[in-house]
Protein backbone atom coordinates (compact mmCIF):
# COMPACT_ATOMS: atom_id res chain seq x y z
CA UNK A 1 0.00 0.00 0.00
CA UNK A 2 1.11 3.26 -1.16
CA UNK A 3 0.47 5.80 1.67
CA UNK A 4 1.25 9.66 1.69
CA UNK A 5 0.13 12.47 4.26
CA UNK A 6 -0.27 15.91 4.15
CA UNK A 7 -1.37 18.92 6.07
CA UNK A 8 -4.94 19.97 6.19
CA UNK A 9 -6.41 23.28 5.63
CA UNK A 10 -8.92 24.81 8.91
CA UNK A 11 -12.07 24.68 6.00
CA UNK A 12 -11.95 20.63 5.53
CA UNK A 13 -14.92 18.48 6.40
CA UNK A 14 -14.58 15.05 4.40
CA UNK A 15 -14.94 11.98 5.93
CA UNK A 16 -12.33 8.68 5.78
CA UNK A 17 -13.18 7.33 2.19
CA UNK A 18 -13.23 10.17 0.47
CA UNK A 19 -10.92 10.78 -2.29
CA UNK A 20 -8.67 13.70 -1.87
CA UNK A 21 -5.62 15.03 -3.15
CA UNK A 22 -2.52 17.17 -2.12
CA UNK A 23 -2.07 20.16 -3.86
CA UNK A 24 0.45 22.75 -4.64
CA UNK A 25 0.84 24.09 -1.16
CA UNK A 26 1.44 21.00 0.37
CA UNK A 27 -2.02 20.66 1.92
CA UNK A 28 -4.95 17.86 1.30
CA UNK A 29 -7.90 18.93 -0.63
CA UNK A 30 -11.00 17.04 -1.20
CA UNK A 31 -11.68 16.51 -4.86
CA UNK A 32 -15.28 17.98 -6.25
CA UNK A 33 -18.48 16.62 -4.62
CA UNK A 34 -20.87 17.85 -7.48
CA UNK A 35 -22.00 14.92 -8.53
CA UNK A 36 -19.75 14.10 -11.34
CA UNK A 37 -17.04 11.91 -12.35
CA UNK A 38 -13.32 12.22 -11.19
CA UNK A 39 -11.65 13.89 -14.16
CA UNK A 40 -7.61 15.23 -14.46
CA UNK A 41 -9.08 18.49 -14.98
CA UNK A 42 -9.88 17.58 -11.21
CA UNK A 43 -6.42 17.04 -10.47
CA UNK A 44 -3.77 19.61 -9.27
CA UNK A 45 -1.18 17.23 -10.31
CA UNK A 46 -2.54 15.89 -14.05
CA UNK A 47 -0.28 12.46 -13.27
CA UNK A 48 -1.99 11.78 -10.13
CA UNK A 49 0.61 11.01 -8.04
CA UNK A 50 -0.88 13.38 -5.32
CA UNK A 51 -4.12 11.64 -5.67
CA UNK A 52 -5.92 9.02 -3.36
CA UNK A 53 -8.51 7.71 -0.66
CA UNK A 54 -8.46 9.54 3.04
CA UNK A 55 -7.66 6.68 5.39
CA UNK A 56 -8.92 9.54 8.18
CA UNK A 57 -10.66 13.12 8.27
CA UNK A 58 -12.20 15.61 9.73
CA UNK A 59 -15.38 14.81 9.25
CA UNK A 60 -18.52 17.93 9.39
CA UNK A 61 -21.42 18.63 11.77
CA UNK A 62 -24.64 16.61 10.92
CA UNK A 63 -26.76 17.81 8.38
CA UNK A 64 -29.63 16.75 5.71
CA UNK A 65 -26.86 15.72 3.25
CA UNK A 66 -25.00 14.00 5.89
CA UNK A 67 -27.13 12.69 8.83
CA UNK A 68 -24.64 10.38 9.96
CA UNK A 69 -21.91 12.86 10.18
CA UNK A 70 -20.06 14.40 13.46
CA UNK A 71 -17.28 15.65 13.82
CA UNK A 72 -14.23 13.70 14.22
CA UNK A 73 -11.44 12.92 16.95
CA UNK A 74 -7.95 13.48 15.61
CA UNK A 75 -6.07 10.16 17.23
CA UNK A 76 -2.95 11.94 16.81
CA UNK A 77 -4.31 14.91 19.25
CA UNK A 78 -7.33 13.58 21.09
CA UNK A 79 -8.69 16.80 19.85
CA UNK A 80 -11.59 18.11 16.73
CA UNK A 81 -9.11 17.99 13.50
CA UNK A 82 -7.59 21.45 12.98
CA UNK A 83 -5.24 23.63 10.32
CA UNK A 84 -2.45 21.53 9.84
CA UNK A 85 -3.26 17.85 11.50
CA UNK A 86 -2.30 15.17 9.39
CA UNK A 87 -4.23 13.26 6.63
CA UNK A 88 -3.15 10.13 5.72
CA UNK A 89 -4.07 8.91 1.69
CA UNK A 90 -3.56 5.61 0.44
CA UNK A 91 -2.59 6.97 -3.35
CA UNK A 92 -4.14 5.82 -6.29
CA UNK A 93 -1.19 4.60 -8.05
CA UNK A 94 -0.90 1.57 -10.82
CA UNK A 95 -1.66 -1.67 -9.04
CA UNK A 96 -3.17 -0.18 -5.93
CA UNK A 97 -6.87 -2.05 -5.67
CA UNK A 98 -9.43 -0.44 -3.94
CA UNK A 99 -13.43 -1.99 -2.89
CA UNK A 100 -16.30 -0.34 -2.85
CA UNK A 101 -20.01 -1.55 -1.85
CA UNK A 102 -21.39 2.01 -3.65
CA UNK A 103 -22.87 1.46 -7.17
CA UNK A 104 -24.75 4.18 -8.93
CA UNK A 105 -26.78 3.50 -12.01
CA UNK A 106 -26.36 5.37 -14.77
CA UNK A 107 -25.58 9.13 -14.91
CA UNK A 108 -25.17 8.42 -11.05
CA UNK A 109 -28.38 9.44 -9.64
CA UNK A 110 -29.47 6.26 -7.81
CA UNK A 111 -27.68 3.51 -6.64
CA UNK A 112 -27.80 0.78 -8.80
CA UNK A 113 -29.86 -2.54 -8.71
CA UNK A 114 -28.20 -5.37 -7.14
CA UNK A 115 -29.63 -7.77 -10.38
CA UNK A 116 -27.23 -6.09 -12.51
CA UNK A 117 -23.80 -5.95 -10.35
CA UNK A 118 -22.77 -9.77 -12.13
CA UNK A 119 -19.33 -11.39 -12.67
CA UNK A 120 -19.77 -10.33 -15.93
CA UNK A 121 -18.40 -6.99 -14.96
CA UNK A 122 -14.88 -8.39 -14.18
CA UNK A 123 -11.92 -6.03 -16.91
CA UNK A 124 -14.47 -3.41 -17.39
CA UNK A 125 -14.58 0.09 -17.06
CA UNK A 126 -16.42 2.43 -14.88
CA UNK A 127 -16.24 6.23 -13.70
CA UNK A 128 -15.31 6.95 -10.31
CA UNK A 129 -18.30 9.53 -9.36
CA UNK A 130 -20.04 11.59 -6.50
CA UNK A 131 -23.92 10.73 -6.21
CA UNK A 132 -25.06 14.30 -4.88
CA UNK A 133 -28.46 13.93 -6.42
CA UNK A 134 -29.97 12.77 -3.42
CA UNK A 135 -30.84 13.13 0.16
CA UNK A 136 -28.71 12.16 1.87
CA UNK A 137 -26.07 12.16 -0.72
CA UNK A 138 -24.95 8.71 -1.46
CA UNK A 139 -21.09 9.66 -1.62
CA UNK A 140 -18.59 8.50 -3.41
CA UNK A 141 -18.93 5.09 -5.34
CA UNK A 142 -18.52 3.65 -8.97
CA UNK A 143 -20.79 5.30 -11.71
CA UNK A 144 -22.14 1.88 -14.18
CA UNK A 145 -21.42 4.47 -16.89
CA UNK A 146 -19.11 2.81 -18.76
CA UNK A 147 -16.15 4.71 -19.10
CA UNK A 148 -15.35 3.88 -22.72
CA UNK A 149 -18.81 5.75 -23.89
CA UNK A 150 -16.24 9.18 -23.67
CA UNK A 151 -13.73 9.73 -25.60
CA UNK A 152 -9.58 9.11 -24.11
CA UNK A 153 -7.81 12.39 -24.09
CA UNK A 154 -10.91 14.46 -23.81
CA UNK A 155 -10.58 15.15 -20.22
CA UNK A 156 -14.12 13.18 -20.06
CA UNK A 157 -12.80 9.74 -18.88
CA UNK A 158 -9.23 10.27 -18.13
CA UNK A 159 -9.45 8.84 -14.55
CA UNK A 160 -11.13 5.83 -14.40
CA UNK A 161 -12.25 2.44 -12.06
CA UNK A 162 -10.94 -0.91 -13.99
CA UNK A 163 -12.75 -3.41 -12.44
CA UNK A 164 -10.56 -6.40 -11.29
CA UNK A 165 -13.13 -8.82 -9.23
CA UNK A 166 -17.00 -8.54 -8.13
CA UNK A 167 -17.51 -9.91 -4.94
CA UNK A 168 -20.63 -11.19 -2.84
CA UNK A 169 -22.08 -9.71 0.27
CA UNK A 170 -19.08 -12.19 2.38
CA UNK A 171 -16.67 -11.19 0.05
CA UNK A 172 -16.52 -14.00 -1.97
CA UNK A 173 -15.80 -13.68 -5.95
CA UNK A 174 -18.87 -14.49 -7.86
CA UNK A 175 -19.30 -16.26 -11.19
CA UNK A 176 -19.64 -14.31 -14.50
CA UNK A 177 -23.76 -14.94 -14.05
CA UNK A 178 -23.58 -14.28 -10.07
CA UNK A 179 -24.62 -12.01 -8.28
CA UNK A 180 -22.15 -9.34 -6.70
CA UNK A 181 -22.36 -6.41 -4.11
CA UNK A 182 -19.01 -4.83 -4.34
CA UNK A 183 -16.56 -4.30 -6.93
CA UNK A 184 -11.99 -4.43 -6.02
CA UNK A 185 -11.09 -2.23 -8.53
CA UNK A 186 -7.96 -0.29 -9.97
CA UNK A 187 -7.65 3.50 -10.57
CA UNK A 188 -6.48 3.92 -13.99
CA UNK A 189 -5.31 7.30 -15.40
CA UNK A 190 -4.57 7.33 -19.10
CA UNK A 191 -2.28 10.56 -18.99
CA UNK A 192 0.02 9.00 -16.65
CA UNK A 193 3.22 8.42 -18.42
Amino acid sequence: MNIRRGRMTGGETFNRGAWVQIVAAGTVTVLPEDGTEIICADLADQLGSCFGLALNGPGAATSAEFPNNYVKTNPDTGAAYAADDFIYICQAVPGQLFRTSAIFATGAATAEAAASITGADRGNAMQITYCNATTPDLGWGLERTAASTGVVGSNVIEVYAKIWDVLDARGRSVTTTGVGTQYVFEVVNTIRP
